[in-house]
């Protein structure tokens, strides 16, 4: 039987159109009864672990208000709020099944456009880019957290800075002129017209991936990613930039106070 490090060394060896039939594949095999079943006891067990409490006020006085979608409702005595198993997630107040949800973190993981995963899941545009937001909302609540120990890789990779989805008719002044499609930045090199996002990897595939600045990096944006989030006695590999020197070696200093 072959190992896990062997199959996902095989997975990535797969073309799009591979990787696209290997999840319709996975799809079929696992029931959306199932997942849905899943997401909501793994969120009761995460939330409720040391008893049912209000998710707006932190009160334990609640009692059970029926349920909706077979879905168990509370309310709190305390501030009178209702609330479920969604409540705070990016499925709460939404009309949208939880079967299309997952369908649609699957479009996305896949890269799909707006257009395409509106297609794919049968919903309309307007919906596929609020469900697109509601999800990107809800990872943006995890960066920052987390940490990478052991051999550790760090580099940093440049995009051009976006403002595409602001709208004039919201108050938007653009800071610059609009480029036309396919244009990329002016200015040759790096430059703040590129926003920088730093990376940070560990053997057991813990990540860092957050932006930092504009422009080059620097010794401060490295510190105020990694301090704290990075093992004491890690051996960090990277290249010469003197940013990551002046960091390392500063931050091993301070560790040893």
């Amino acid at each position: 039987m072959p190992s896990t490090k062997s199959i996902f060394y095989d997975i990535k060896l797969l073309s799009d159109y591979e990787i696209e039939e290997l999840f319709n594949n996975i799809s079929e095999l696992i029931s959306f009864k199932s997942i849905t079943k899943s997401i909501h006891s793994d969120s009761r067990e995460q939330r409720y672990s040391n008893g049912v409490a209000c998710l707006h006020c932190g009160s334990t006085s609640v009692i059970k208000h029926g349920k909706k979608n077979d879905v168990q409702r509370f309310r709190c005595k305390d501030c009178g709020k209702t609330f479920n198993d969604l409540t705070l997630t990016p499925m709460a107040n939404s009309h949208v099944k939880l079967e299309k949800w997952v369908n649609y973190a699957k479009c996305m993981i896949m890269g799909y456009s707006i257009r395409k995963s509106a297609r794919t899941c049968d919903v309309s545009v307007k919906t596929s880019f609020y469900m697109r937001h509601r999800l990107l909302d809800a990872v943006r609540n995890f960066q920052g957290i987390g940490e990478v120990s052991g051999i550790v890789e760090m580099d940093e990779t440049f995009l051009p800075e976006s403002f595409k989805g602001n709208h004039k008719k919201s108050g938007f002044k653009m800071p610059r002129e609009s480029r036309k499609r396919g244009k990329q930045v002016k200015k040759r090199g790096i430059s703040r017209e590129q926003i920088c996002i730093a990376t940070a990897i560990d053997r057991k595939n813990n990540i860092i991936f957050e932006m930092v600045n504009k422009g080059r990096i620097k010794t401060t944006d490295l510190e105020r990613l990694f301090k704290g989030r990075l093992d004491s006695e890690s051996l960090v590999c990277t290249d010469s930039h003197p940013s990551y020197n002046r960091f390392l070696k500063e931050y091993a200093s301070e560790q040893m106070v």
